[in-house]
Parts: C-alpha cells; structure tokens; sequence
C-alpha cells in the first residue's frame, strides 16, 4: 500500500483503541499494515479495519475517503447544513488552507457532530492548526484526533445504510479506502 508509510501495524494501533479486543489480539509486532489489514477484514472486523486504515493513511487521503464516503449517503433529504460540511471538506482536500479549515470547523460544530458529513468537515478542522478561536492563544489538535473524525465520519455513514446493507456498506467503504492506500483516488 503505496500511501501508508509505516513498516509495522503496531505503529499505528499505539494511536487509538480498538471497538473489538479480539482485533488487537490478531496483531503481531512484525505484521505489516496490509498484513494486518488484511487479517481484520478476514475476520470481518469492519469497524476495526475502518479505524486502522484512518490511522494508516496521510490526513489528506484519509479526509478524502470520509468525504467519499459521507458522499455515498448524500441525497435529497440532506440537510443543507451537512451538505455545505461536506462540500467544504472536499474543497480543502483539493485546496488545503486555513480559511477553508476554520470554515469546516465552523460547519462542523454547528451542526453538532452528528452525521458523516460533519465529521468530514471536524477531520479537515482537527487536521492542523490551532483549534481554538482565532483570538485564543492556540493550540494544535491531538496527532491522530483527525484520524477519530474521519472513522466517525465512515462509521457514521455506514449506521446510515439500510440494516440490511450494513455489511455491503462497510465492505464498499474499506474497498475505496483501500484503493486510496494503494495510490487510487477512491
């Protein structure tokens, strides 16, 4: 996986918790993260494989999967609030810049945290930079806290779907954040 620079799985899981313990039982320190991977989604740790590969990946292709995914639940009845989080994190995934992170932090916050596409957006806000207000002293986001939102942002958009669909769901979300790792676009 091209875009994933660690040389071990145990590298990253040091940066979050897993939903399953039975997935952290499965690592070995000498897994790489495609071998790693690989063995959750075997296991059909869904959940877990969305967490690690948020931690796997650079912040601009992680946020970029959040976005596709939160994309993919996007329709007519989208508030038109989640509709801006989202364009909004695309957007500074294409142009990163602080006008356009402090904006997704606006978006995000406003709308409570509580769908894929706001999450999206606090990925973008907690992605660097000062997360205070601009008048604040500041004060840099937690290594990984962009990681947690764009899982939450996945996560979400899959308890979105059809229950019948969930595991499809989750099996097309990892497919596009592996294919991102890979170098792809989605």
């Amino acid at each position: 996986m091209k875009k994933i620079n660690a040389k071990t799985a145990i590298e990253l899981t040091a940066h979050y918790d897993a939903i399953d313990e039975n997935a952290f039982d499965l690592l070995q320190p000498e897994l790489t993260p495609e071998e790693y991977i690989t063995k959750l989604i075997e296991k059909e740790y869904f959940a877990d494989s969305i967490i690690f590969l948020a931690h796997s990946l650079p912040k601009r292709e992680a946020i970029w999967w959040a976005c596709l995914c939160a994309k993919v639940i996007t329709d007519k009845d989208t508030k038109a609030d989640d509709i801006a989080s989202l364009s909004m994190a695309e957007k500074w995934v294409y142009e990163p810049d602080e006008k356009k992170r402090r904006m997704c932090g606006t978006l995000a916050e406003k709308g409570d945290y509580k769908t894929a596409q706001n999450w999206a957006a606090a990925a973008v806000f907690w992605s660097g930079g000062s997360i205070t207000k601009e008048d604040d002293p500041a004060m840099e986001p937690a290594p990984y806290l962009y990681a947690h939102a764009v899982s939450g942002a996945i996560l979400n958009a899959v308890g979105m779907s059809d229950t019948d669909e969930i595991d499809n769901q989750f099996k097309q979300f990892i497919k596009h954040g592996l294919n991102i790792a890979d170098g792809g676009n989605g």
